[in-house]
């Protein structure tokens, strides 16, 4: 890069290829320039929406508009692209959640809900794809944290060090049955429970006795009551003796 000036596009206004940004914009999150092949996206947050443009500023479409459905906006405030997949995520700051559209704008899901517990947020904002470990990181700022989500996050919580467990999910996202597949180091009762965002449980299971090593259980998408998920972010925690792990999935209606 020589920094040599090349050119500019836009103007202040709410038609194709006009921005409006409402109050000071938060360094590096008005706007992003990543490119994957076919141009630009730019996020217009005081129009609450997502433009695209060709690499040489000129419109192709947009995407969003003001409110808190699927593909809806309040005040967006952050905007990554997912160059290994042609993905577009945004921070949807007002509506404390992120969601995912593909490189046309189709809605794909939503990650969130106000709060302050795991996967919730409070003014979300800055948002960074990691391509090769398949990982997000969204800076929370009401709540003074960054988290990351990721196909299978597997963290464990607490438990004597040295001990080896193994919790994971496929497919992840998926929209219909999911496979957990988890590793016990020794023989004993498990127990896998599955939560909202909010920390209602949604479904378990309680086996008294399993041997060591490697085990599956099919989740059909359904709470206990046979309610199905909706689209969110679903926490599965696995406990086995004094060990605990988690793993976050992405569930897709």
């Amino acid at each position: 890069m020589t920094g040599v000036y090349q050119g500019q596009w836009g103007s202040a206004g709410a038609g194709d290829g006009q921005f409006e940004v409402c109050g000071d914009p938060i360094p590096g999150v008005d706007i992003s320039l990543e490119q994957v092949p076919g141009g630009i996206a730019a996020l217009d947050p005081g129009n609450d929406r997502v433009q695209m443009f060709d690499l040489a500023g000129n419109y192709l479409r947009k995407f969003g508009s003001f409110g808190s459905a699927d593909g809806q906006f309040d005040n967006p405030a952050g905007i990554i692209i997912d160059d290994e997949n042609a993905a577009i995520y945004v921070s949807d700051t007002g509506n404390s959640r992120i969601q995912k559209f593909d490189w046309n704008g189709d809605f794909q899901y939503a990650l969130g809900a106000f709060g302050s517990g795991n996967g919730q947020f409070d003014n979300p904002a800055g948002i960074i794809v990691d391509d090769k470990n398949a990982a997000l990181y969204v800076l929370d700022a009401g709540n003074n944290r960054i988290q990351k989500f990721g196909p299978t996050t597997i963290s464990v919580i607490d438990g004597p060090p040295g001990n080896s467990l193994f919790l994971s999910a496929a497919p992840n996202p998926s929209s219909g049955r999911t496979t957990i597949s988890f590793t016990l180091d020794q023989s004993g009762p498990a127990v896998i429970t599955l939560y909202n965002v909010s920390g209602r449980q949604l479904r378990q299971w309680d086996v008294s006795s399993l041997p060591a090593g490697e085990h599956h259980l099919a989740w059909d998408g359904l709470t206990e009551d046979g309610v199905s998920v909706p689209s969110s972010v679903v926490f599965c925690r696995l406990r086995a003796g004094a060990q605990t792990l988690s793993s976050q999935l992405i569930r897709l209606q």
